[in-house]
């Protein structure tokens, strides 16, 4: 699996600490890990969603980590969408707590603490979505054209949980979402240009379900359970580039297409699981 890189699309963890009770010594360390990716893209644009989700325990630490981040690229524009990051901690005894942030675009645009003892409904977003832009000049027919390109994008992590029984649930919907605009900038007596279309770069959104419990019975367990969904639409529309060159009968217009994507969209199950797990002699 590879790792995600250090703060610069997505990195979203979730990491719960718990110590099971009445125990002399471990006999079974355990780690299981599902990683996701989907890149996709072409010539004129890239994106790639990655997540993963590990499940651990070391013989003192539970651990459940959930990250995940969007990246994207358009001519040359480099777009690190989303990153988001919640940690929380559940010991036998002791009040479980949760950290979480969301960065865009690689700025920190959110960070709360959170009380799992009591149920937890929030939603973290930056106001307001965030716009990147660059030039390029295009030959449509004889005409260069300047146009002004950009992208807007915005991020959402939404956290639902709290306290399960001797341990802790949650629901962390990380989303991303990113629209491509383009102006065409000639405006001059022997030519004119103008720029039209729509195109969404991508709009995804990933939830994920994450418990962890501790059993306590004669051997004493520990149970994992992880889900997993992916929504995706991306690369999808068209912008269309028109420019006009000469004077009266002797003008002629010309036609380019800029971007034309067919899209791709899919709703999958990226995996469901559950283990139970001995953690005690």
């Amino acid at each position: 699996m590879r790792s995600l890189r250090p703060i610069l699309w997505a990195v979203m963890s979730l990491s719960l600490a718990g110590k099971a009770w009445g125990a002399t010594e471990c006999q079974h360390a355990y780690e299981k890990v599902f990683p996701y990716d989907a890149p996709l893209g072409n010539e004129q644009a890239y994106i790639n969603v990655h997540s993963e989700v590990l499940l651990s325990y070391d013989c003192q630490a539970a651990k459940a980590l959930a990250a995940a981040e969007a990246r994207a690229g358009i001519f040359d524009l480099e777009l690190n969408l989303l990153q988001a990051e919640a940690v929380a901690t559940a010991q036998q005894g002791q009040p479980a707590t949760a950290r979480a942030r969301v960065l865009v675009m690689g700025f920190e645009v959110a960070r709360e603490d959170l009380d799992l003892d009591q149920m937890v409904d929030l939603s973290i977003s930056p106001e307001p979505e965030v716009d990147v832009s660059g030039t390029l000049t295009l030959n449509v027919g004889p005409v260069p054209v300047p146009i002004k390109y950009g992208v807007t994008t915005n991020a959402q992590l939404h956290i639902q949980g709290g306290t399960k029984g001797f341990g802790v649930a949650l629901s962390l919907v990380p989303a991303a979402s990113a629209q491509v605009y383009v102006q065409a900038g000639l405006d001059i007596a022997i030519a004119e240009a103008i720029a039209r279309g729509d195109v969404v770069l991508l709009d995804d959104q990933l939830n994920n379900e994450i418990a962890l419990t501790f059993e306590d019975s004669d051997r004493g367990y520990i149970r994992f359970d992880a889900s997993s969904r992916n929504s995706l639409r991306a690369l999808s529309g068209h912008v269309l580039v028109r420019a006009k060159a000469g004077l009266g009968p002797f003008s002629k217009s010309y036609e380019r297409d800029l971007l034309r994507w067919d899209g791709l969209s899919q709703d999958q199950l990226l995996f469901d699981y559950s283990d139970r797990v001995a953690i005690l002699n």
